[in-house]
């Protein structure tokens, strides 16, 4: 399959190799590899498909799954019975074309790598044969959840790339060949560390950036891509949409207000969960339940399922407290949304020194969030989150 030009550091080294490793063990019979959109998870998978395909000897058949975002079993099947050069019949139910299926792989020693996969499944209603000697899996996903509900008994997270990894990527898709004078340097240096290590967004700046000679436009790249309204094409259509489509897969509603309330937070900010559990609840994104634990409770889950979603990163301190942020990028996209929404607004590099004028006043406000400037020379600031009713 033809691969992502990507310039690769130690963390994608090790992670092929452990994914190739794992292959050879006899007790790993699925792989998950997880991360946040846009993050690397393809590319990983289409570089391990390609070096198995080397291998005949090891697994005679490697096929490449790209499930659609309307996941059903029946599509599924239908999938990987082309991949084996099967026809299944529309006419059949689904038990039997997995038995069809169940037996074709059964036969085979094979790699199944599915991409893209959003909901879990059952192997064997399928018709996928998880043994050593027969088939083995292979899934990349956006959700923990999806890898442990899988069984995956080995499973990997793809993290952003270093800085220095992320500059050469960036040098990379910019053009062989390209002299940057000192201040467009320095601006190029400033894009790619607003795009957190994201490859998708690293590639996409590079490629808007490619063959332009004219500091000014440089400058105009960085500032858009600084404000959470980016209007740069190219930004809108190949990151946002793919950062955005992990939000719409959220099932609740609650869990959607949750994770746009973290946007409220300045960007790149680690929030203490306990703190933000409180705001949860006091803002009644987590509901009145029978007691104040089962509401902390509650708050503790739903960011779980946000950092399981590859939508918020966990850590913790020294102490042990844990925190969550979001990346850059993410928290432009959530911003986008919140301000498209209509019902809330959010002011982001500013520099306001005031409140703003009445241009950015709606009647359909529920909630601002502002930072202002003691000064406009000054670094001292508060930020502030109120009801638009006060």
């Amino acid at each position: 399959m033809p691969t992502t030009n990507l310039v690769v550091g130690k963390a994608f080294e090790r992670n092929m190799k452990g994914v190739c490793s794992w292959l050879l063990n006899d007790e790993v019979l699925c792989i998950g590899i997880y991360g946040m959109g846009g993050i690397g998870k393809t590319t990983l998978a289409t570089h391990i498909h390609n070096q198995l395909q080397e291998k005949p000897d090891i697994f005679p058949r490697v096929c490449w799954i790209s499930v659609p975002q309307e996941f059903s079993v029946h599509a599924l099947q239908d999938l990987i019975a082309e991949a084996f050069g099967l026809y299944l019949g529309n006419g059949k139910d689904v038990v039997n074309r997995a038995g069809e299926l169940w037996t074709t792989l059964s036969v085979t020693k094979c790699v199944l790598i599915i991409d893209n996969l959003w909901n879990h499944f059952p192997p064997d209603k399928v018709g996928i044969p998880l043994k050593t000697d027969g088939c083995k899996l292979i899934l990349t996903t956006r959700s923990l959840d999806t890898c442990r509900k899988m069984d995956c008994q080995r499973i990997i997270k793809v993290e952003p790339l270093s800085e220095g990894e992320a500059w050469d990527l960036f040098i990379d898709r910019l053009g062989h060949g390209v002299t940057l004078c000192p201040e467009m340097k320095k601006t190029a240096v400033s894009i790619v560390k607003k795009c957190s290590g994201l490859p998708l967004g690293i590639m996409t700046m590079a490629g808007s950036m490619r063959g332009v000679d004219d500091v000014s436009q440089w400058r105009d790249g960085l500032r858009e891509l600084a404000s959470s309204e980016i209007g740069t094409c190219d930004m809108e259509t190949d990151v946002f949409q793919i950062l955005k489509f992990s939000y719409v897969q959220l099932k609740h509603k609650a869990i959607k207000d949750c994770f746009l309330y973290c946007a409220l937070f300045p960007k790149d900010k680690k929030i203490r969960r306990e703190d933000l559990i409180e705001y949860l609840i006091d803002e009644g994104i987590v509901k009145k339940m029978g007691s104040r634990q089962a509401q902390f409770d509650r708050g503790h889950t739903m960011l779980n399922q946000l950092e399981n979603a590859s939508l918020l990163e966990g850590s913790r301190d020294e102490e042990n407290y844990r925190y969550v942020k979001m990346h850059d990028l993410i928290w432009d996209m959530a911003v986008k949304i919140m301000n498209e929404s209509g019902s809330d607004m959010v002011q982001a590099g500013a520099q306001l020194t005031e409140l703003p004028d009445g241009r950015w006043w709606r009647d359909s406000l529920s909630r601002v969030w502002l930072r202002i400037l003691f000064s406009s020379t000054s670094s001292d600031s508060r930020f502030l989150i109120f009801p638009t009713q006060i």
